[in-house]
């Protein structure tokens, strides 16, 4: 065992039959409170150092539990270091302790907690430094007097079994109830016909809870006079005593006189418990013996300061959700009215700022569509007539001049065509020009028409070998190659072979989504960024807003047309993609993002109406 640090088996702590150190009771709400805060599972273990100079155990929570061979190691570490302690006390579990900023290690709190990560210990490290500054206080109230207690409270085993009822009490769940316990116990421990406790409220006490009383409903003559004495008790701020000693300072006691005779008690205390300046709430204890309620004072004292920050903490864990948000809302208005916090104040100036200006700034409303680049002046090259294809000279994206030739038909049997008729003219201009010497003139007539028929014939293979030859009609770019494969294969006429379209002339298709195509219209302008040249902002006008449809990307969209205005860029081609934000208007600020939200749960809710 390290100097200084006393045993922490259970009989270090207020063994039956011997002396309470006063801390004692403050020490096990703490460590019942604190437990709650640390988690599920959490076991913790407080050391209060005491006037020989010995840390010695005031409380643990739960109340049955004995600290582990890592819980007291960590301890020991801090009281001789003073600096915190963590150790491994099994898989997920960690123990933790650390000492309170006053006179080095005049406070141990050591804990076993559920933490599997370092990030879970920081946090529940934390938890516990935030938790001893109310022993720190504790300590303060204690050396400056601010609790009148004798150092050394002297309790029978009676009063022993008491302390350990006490802390079953505070361990019970529920406001009403967890008050309700507590002043039963302090009942049984002061042997005291009833224990009332009392909450301070905006107009006056409350009787929360009547020792062994389960409900209590409407008023009555006793239960007023119990609201009465903790009035007096609370408007003092004094622990007062009936019948007062011969030493007792000068303070009204008529309501606490006007309970006695009315209950016929012999003596009755009443006591403003929790913080000195502004108290929770009051205890009202009444007995039967006139000199019982002077000696239970400094107990009922202690007991106090154990229960009034539990007793807080599970009023707040109880309240209704409206009543958690009105308190919250008066007490972060006190906070913004009083003279401290100014960075809470800060907030709220920069908060109502923005409120202001999204309830007055306007920004334009805009509907965002996909966007693609496309061409209106599109031509698609076909096959003129059945054949075969002899040979494909471009490919898709290929920038073609006005009569290149893109592919070519098969043209052999054309040309053994042509050759024959070719031949076919050439015989009969010989046949004629003997009948224009033989001056024969039936024949020369046969013979001219029969040239002329030939010649219609050339003129049609002719026509039909350049119809083979597929040229491009304009300047533009190949958009679309199906020839990829086909050459020496059959093809049909009115096959499409490849596309075409103009290279200077350049057209914007958007994809609108149907809830906002309500709010797009002809002539409205917009900003365009294609992906490929995100940097380079476009402007655009739409210029008609079709009926088509398209999904795209699980969504409904409308096609709208548009032309680009402003300068084009040269390498701006056909097929890229982007996002188009079109100015519909404007709105406030705060709608143009809120709309697609609000509108889109208006849609939703109105699906769930029945």
């Amino acid at each position: 065992m390290k100097p200084g640090l006393a045993s922490s088996k259970p009989d270090a702590v207020s063994p039956a039959g011997t002396s309470v150190s006063e801390h004692a009771l403050f020490a096990m709400g703490w460590c019942v409170t604190q437990a709650r805060e640390l988690g599920e599972g959490a076991t913790i273990l407080l050391l209060i150092r005491e006037a020989d100079g010995v840390l010695r155990p005031q409380g643990r929570a739960p109340s049955d539990w004995h600290p582990t061979e890592p819980v007291r190691m960590a301890a020991a570490a801090v009281a001789e270091t003073g600096k915190p302690s963590v150790r491994a006390a099994g898989p997920g579990r960690a123990a933790i302790a650390l000492a309170s900023r006053i006179d080095g290690t005049a406070a141990v709190a050591a804990a076993e907690i559920d933490a599997g990560t370092d990030a879970e210990r920081a946090a529940a490290l934390r938890r516990l430094q935030w938790g001893l500054a109310g022993v720190e206080a504790h300590l303060l109230r204690l050396r400056a007097g601010a609790v009148e207690s004798p150092t050394q409270i002297s309790l029978d085993g009676g009063a022993s079994d008491a302390l350990k009822l006490l802390v079953r009490s505070l361990e019970t769940d529920g406001y009403r109830d967890c008050a309700r316990a507590a002043a039963t116990d302090l009942a049984v421990a002061l042997g005291a016909d009833r224990v009332a406790i009392a909450r301070n409220r905006r107009r006056g006490a409350r009787v929360e809870a009547l020792s062994h009383t389960a409900d209590f409903k409407g008023r009555t003559r006793a239960l007023d006079l119990l609201t009465a004495a903790a009035d007096e008790a609370l408007d003092q701020t004094e622990a007062l005593v009936w019948p007062a000693g011969a030493d007792a300072r000068p303070l009204s006691r008529r309501q606490l006189e006007a309970l006695a005779h009315e209950t016929g008690s012999g003596s009755v205390v009443a006591l403003p418990i929790g913080d000195v300046e502004r108290p929770w709430g009051a205890i009202v204890a009444e007995f039967a013996a006139p000199e019982a309620g002077e000696a239970a004072l400094p107990v009922l004292d202690i007991a106090g300061d154990a229960l009034a920050p539990l007793l807080e903490l599970k009023r707040r864990e109880d309240r209704l959700w409206i009543t958690r948000a009105w308190e919250g809302s008066v007490a972060g208005l006190a906070t913004l009215i009083g003279p401290k916090a100014l960075g809470w104040k800060l907030a709220a100036l920069v908060l109502a700022g923005l409120i202001f200006a999204a309830a007055t700034v306007t920004a334009p409303a805009r509907v965002t569509a996909d966007a693609e680049i496309t061409s209106d002046d599109r031509v698609i090259v076909s096959v003129p007539f059945d054949g075969f294809l002899a040979e494909r000279l471009v490919r898709a994206g290929d920038v073609v001049q006005a009569g290149q030739l893109l592919a070519r038909l098969d043209d052999r049997d054309l040309s053994l065509d042509l050759l024959r008729q070719e031949a076919t003219r050439r015989q009969k201009e010989i046949e004629r020009d003997a009948a224009i010497a033989n001056n024969n003139r039936a024949e020369l007539s046969v013979l001219s028409a029969e040239i002329a028929e030939v010649d219609a014939e050339i003129a049609l293979t002719e026509a039909q070998l350049e119809a083979g030859r597929l040229r491009a009609p304009y300047d533009g770019v190949v958009t679309l190659d199906a020839t990829e494969g086909l050459v020496g294969a059959p093809v049909g006429r009115g096959e499409e072979l490849l596309t075409l379209a103009p290279r200077e002339q350049r057209s914007l298709t958007l994809h609108v989504p149907d809830a906002g195509v309500d709010r797009v219209r002809r002539g409205q302008t917009g900003t365009l960024r294609l992906a490929a040249m995100p940097e380079r902002p476009l402007t655009f006008e739409v210029t008609r807003l079709t009926p088509l449809t398209e999904a795209r990307d699980g969504e409904n969209t409308f096609r709208a047309l548009a032309r680009l205005t402003g300068e084009v860029p040269a390498d701006l081609g056909l097929g890229m993609e982007g996002v188009g934000k079109i100015t519909t208007g404007t709105d406030l600020w705060v709608m143009t993002w809120g709309r697609p939200f609000l509108e889109s749960l208006r849609l939703r809710l109105w699906s769930m109406w029945p």
